[in-house]
């Protein structure tokens, strides 16, 4: 009997832990793809890497192997120069979007929506 508990809590346990490494992976599957601003017309490409995550828009590369971070206003990317690109989800396919530059660097702009494409 006691076989039975410890091998059906040893399978709940596995259960569990799959079921916490497949949020985490999808959490920010949102994220990933082509974003639109019809603001600045351009589209951004958001991707996540081994190194990183990387925003690239046609030949121009934003950021390469930023870590992504979450607090109570959204999702924030830094890069290795200290630049922040500030993510706030509105809906599934909509987000502001704002980049800060590094500290003693001018750059930040104002806050703009992307629509994702499909």
């Amino acid at each position: 009997m006691m076989k039975k508990i410890v091998k059906l809590f040893g399978i709940l346990v596995c259960i569990l832990i799959i079921a916490a490494c497949t949020s985490k992976t999808s959490s920010t599957a949102w994220l990933e793809g082509n974003w639109q601003s019809e603001e600045w017309s351009v589209i951004y490409t958001f991707k996540e890497s081994e190194k990183g995550w990387i925003i690239s828009g046609g030949d121009t590369v934003l950021t390469e192997g930023a870590s992504l971070t979450q607090n109570e206003e959204g999702w924030v990317l830094t890069d290795s120069s200290g630049a922040t690109f500030h993510i706030k989800k509105i809906e599934e396919n909509r987000i502001s979007f704002q980049q800060v530059a590094s500290t003693g660097t001018l750059g930040t702009t104002t806050s703009v929506e992307f629509t994702k494409l499909k």
